[in-house]
């Protein structure tokens, strides 16, 4: 079944909302509705990483330096929770884990300083 006519990557379905980079334009950020097929784009971001604690969107933003957005996919406010460059994010209980040069951090969902992983 084709809900629209982006191609999609990185998708992540969080409650009835499809969120995924849309391939053909720039890997934006885009939220289809799968009830509505209402579809909106968040030009301001485009995906490198995404992932969801399953009621916010976290996604690592190529158009802002690789920095850490928090994402409300009902309101599609984003929040920068991290300005430094990070890549690989995850996401395990209330804390995000990603990459700052090659070392991995981590830090609470709901905003604060990133913590060095020391191993």
């Amino acid at each position: 079944e084709i809900l629209c006519d982006a191609a999609a990557s990185a998708m992540i379905l969080i409650n009835d909302i499809l969120a995924f980079a849309d391939k053909n334009n720039h890997y934006i950020l885009t939220l289809l509705d799968i009830n509505t097929l209402n579809r909106i784009t968040i030009s301001e971001i485009s995906v490198s990483y995404m992932n969801t604690d399953g009621q916010f969107l976290y996604c690592i933003n190529s158009n802002s330096n690789n920095n850490i957005f928090r994402i409300n996919p009902k309101t599609c406010k984003a929040i920068r929770m991290l300005n430094e460059q990070a890549s690989h994010l995850h996401i395990i209980e209330d804390e995000i884990y990603f990459c700052i040069h090659k070392e991995w951090h981590k830090m609470s969902i709901f905003g604060g300083e990133a913590v060095k992983i020391e191993v």
